[in-house]
């Protein structure tokens, strides 16, 4: 302060007076209410004459900012007091009475003292964890306050960025746990205090990027600090990754957790990404599963991945631009990783795919969480079919995924490597989000990766790309079957959109190309080792799921002029006559199928009448009695059939409409060479 605004105080006194405007809050909170309406309930009673309460509830409101405001300038009395300058002569400080300028300066008080306390952890680890345990209910208290809050959080986490990023490489260290042989070090990695501070310093640090106020250079100290790791386990113990900023800025620019994962994944490609997780103990020779363990547990980019996953915005920043590519392609291959351990510092050092091996002794494997990954590539491609921002996005990373993953490795007719589970099947939902796209590819013409059509972003994908990708997904009978029954059903339905007038962004004829996408994805099955026969079972099976995956719903996919909620949406006018065919031949048409091409035509006869039976496209749908109870054609339907194949629908005549989809599914096995 200036002028005649100066003043001597004695921080103790301060102190005590921010302890006494506490009390007097609190006594406010718990009684004002109470009289409020014990008084108005006295005077709506008749009783004595009505006094103006306001000025209390005033009180008990400004009580609130008062004690805030006289707590904080109290820890600027302390933090002055504790440079050790004397109380009289020179000793002159200068405390804001409010505003921003007050809670900017509490802030830096703090900020410093939290940097004074990492700097000093080794010599005075006990203050060290003392000091970071007051600036943690620091935290908590303004997390608590909401917007009154967010000024200190939002100056707070602006000055600290640095110590933010290395904090918990700080409390490893502290918590003594290096002492111990490195696989009990993995056990002990942080303390339940520990990963309570990191989940309260990572919330505030999620609400002030929600907020939009996280300046362009603390982001970089978070993003660009040689302890990446620290910041991941930050985020590994801290709220969902929802709890950051969720909104889409413009195409081309990226939110903190985006920057963050983007970093951390650059520095495994380099081979600069260190862990501080290390033992004075060498590791011996049993050890070594329980290390590989151990590091993969304490990833940090799996768990920005999972973090990501929970917040669309990143994982379609992260794999929504050409760019993309490269991290799709890694993620797709499998997420090994090596770990180079050095016993002179103590850490390990993630090597980059081409770093050569040094000391083989000294190098360990891990793996990316595939559940995580799953998560992340089901999040980058969810957002729904359109011409916005988050369209765009959405339909590159999934042409990133798409392109970017491998065949399974197939030796002697045995799969010895295919991608994992959870990756599966979010390679299951992409396919169900983007069929119309696959469709397109399958039947048409080359065209170019990502372009508008009919007001939605659209994919074209090379035949190479989409046979890797089919074979992929195929290698397990479950998921070929669910394509199966996706394609089958979008097959039969799009006739119904067509008799209504409406369209498929993206596709010239969507019958011809579903049918043969439907061709392609058995073709495939082929290549992976499903045989004819095995594909005649499963071609039952999956008539028998197509209920439940209308059900389920997979993706968006655009249909009929507007946008429908996926497979549920596509297939939901068809699904409840949708035939039950058994799984043992027992229908005589099925058993005399000679080949598993005459049975794919012969259901896609009954699923074309199927869906327009339920669009209500039919003039003069098949009779009572032409289906069984488990819809089961019977002779009925084929006497209708030979009556009504000439009728015309959506332009068309019925039979026209079967030959189109038997000879694109011909077409389509004799130029894959099948």
């Amino acid at each position: 302060m200036s002028g005649s605004d100066e003043v001597g105080v004695n921080p103790g006194r301060v102190s005590r007076a921010a302890s006494a405007l506490e009390n007097l809050r609190d006594v406010l909170a718990a009684n004002v209410p109470t009289i409020v309406n014990t008084m108005n309930e006295y005077w709506s009673a008749g009783q004595g004459s009505p006094i103006s309460l306001g000025m209390l509830q005033q009180a008990q409101s400004r009580s609130v900012d008062d004690a805030t405001e006289m707590e904080t300038r109290a820890q600027l009395a302390e933090a002055w007091l504790a440079q050790k300058v004397g109380l009289t002569g020179t000793g002159m400080v200068e405390i804001p009475w409010s505003g921003q300028a007050l809670n900017d300066d509490a802030a830096a008080a703090q900020a410093k003292e939290l940097a004074a306390a990492e700097a000093e952890a080794t010599k005075h680890p006990k203050a060290a964890q003392a000091e970071i345990a007051a600036i943690e209910l620091s935290i908590q208290e303004h997390l608590a306050d909401g917007q009154d809050g967010q000024p200190w959080l939002q100056a707070f986490y602006n000055d600290a960025g640095p110590q933010v990023a290395n904090l918990a490489t700080v409390l490893h260290d502290l918590n003594g746990s290096g002492n111990l042989p490195i696989t009990q070090e993995f056990q002990h990695v942080f303390s339940s205090q520990d990963e309570q501070i990191m989940k309260t310093f990572a919330t505030g640090l999620a609400y002030v990027d929600s907020q939009g106020l996280l300046t362009s250079s603390t982001i970089e100290q978070l993003t660009a600090t040689p302890t990446l790791w620290s910041v991941g386990m930050l985020v590994k113990y801290g709220p969902p990754g929802s709890a950051y900023g969720t909104q889409d800025p413009k195409l081309g620019s990226e939110d903190f957790l985006a920057q963050l994962t983007q970093a951390t994944y650059n520095a495994y490609q380099k081979g600069t990404l260190q862990i501080p997780l290390g033992s004075k103990y060498p590791p011996v020779g049993q050890d070594y599963d329980q290390i590989n363990q151990g590091l993969s547990a304490y990833d940090p980019l799996s768990a920005l991945l999972q973090a990501d996953a929970q917040n669309q915005t990143a994982a379609r920043q992260l794999l929504g631009t050409p760019a993309g590519s490269n991290l799709a392609s890694f993620l797709l291959s499998g997420g090994g990783l090596r770990y180079a351990y050095n016993q002179a510092s103590n850490n390990f050092t993630i090597l980059g795919p081409d770093e050569p091996v040094k000391y083989p002794d000294n190098v360990y494997s891990g793996q990316l969480s595939q559940q995580a990954t799953g998560n992340f590539l089901d999040a980058a491609t969810a957002a729904p079919r359109g011409a916005g921002v988050s369209a765009e996005q959405a339909a590159q990373a999934a042409y990133n995924i798409i392109s970017q993953t491998p065949a399974p490795l197939i030796d002697g007719g045995t799969i010895i490597w295919q991608e994992s589970s959870p990756v599966r099947q979010a390679l299951l939902d992409t396919f169900a989000r983007y069929m119309p796209d696959l469709a397109y590819s399958a039947y048409g013409p080359q065209r170019e990766p990502i372009h508008l059509d009919d007001g939605a972003y659209v994919l074209g994908i090379g035949q190479s790309q989409l046979n890797n990708f089919l074979q992929e997904i195929s290698a397990d009978p479950t998921d070929y079957v669910k394509m199966q029954a996706l394609s089958r059903l979008a097959m039969g339905t799009s006739i119904g959109v067509l008799a209504h007038g409406g369209s498929i962004p993206g596709l010239d004829s969507p019958v011809n190309e579903f049918a043969a996408l439907y061709a392609d994805v058995n073709i495939q099955a082929a290549q992976v080792g499903i045989t004819e026969a095995q594909q005649t079972d499963m071609l039952h099976q999956q008539l028998n799921q197509m209920i439940s995956l209308a059900e389920a719903g997979f993706g968006l996919i655009p249909g009929g002029g507007e946008v429908l909620a996926g497979a549920k949406a596509l297939v939901a006018v068809s699904a409840p006559f949708v035939p039950q065919l058994s799984t043992d031949n027992e229908s005589n048409a099925i058993a005399n199928a000679q080949t598993q091409q005459g049975l794919a035509e012969y259901t896609a006869e009954i699923q074309l009448v199927r869906g327009l039976m339920a669009t209500g496209a039919l003039k003069d749908p098949p009779p009572p009695g032409s289906f069984t109870a488990n819809g089961t054609p019977t002779l009925k339907f084929g006497d209708w059939w030979g009556d009504h194949s000439g009728d015309v629908v959506a332009g068309k005549e019925l039979s026209d409409w079967l030959t189109s989809i038997q000879t694109t599914m011909m077409a389509e096995q004799n130029a894959l060479g099948q």
